[in-house]
């Protein structure tokens, strides 16, 4: 199953760089993750591996498809001099804070 979200990641990763990063499409940030967020919660009706596995698919794609660019938009609206700051605090947000979710 986690290696689905690999998987997931590599295909929205490809998925985004096809669509050049969403670039004048940050509107749909916020559907993706609702996506993301359903198949989190389609995990608890996980009957077979398969459905598990098609669902750990989707948010790996979606988790990809959100964090570019987010993650490029972020660097291109904070002063270079905050740069390094503000990207510690949002790794530290996701990947720091995973733990206590």
């Amino acid at each position: 199953l986690q290696g689905m979200i690999s998987a997931g990641a590599i295909v929205g990763g490809i998925i985004c760089g096809l669509a050049n990063g969403l670039r004048g499409r940050l509107f749909w940030v916020s559907p993706f993750l609702m996506i993301m967020g359903a198949g989190v919660a389609g995990l608890s009706w996980m009957t077979n591996l398969w459905y598990g596995l098609a669902m750990m698919l989707i948010v790996g794609a979606m988790l990809s498809i959100t964090n570019i660019p987010l993650g490029t938009y972020m660097q291109t609206i904070v002063a270079p001099h905050m740069l390094g700051r503000i990207m510690s605090l949002s790794t530290f947000m996701s990947l720091g804070l995973t733990p206590v979710g």
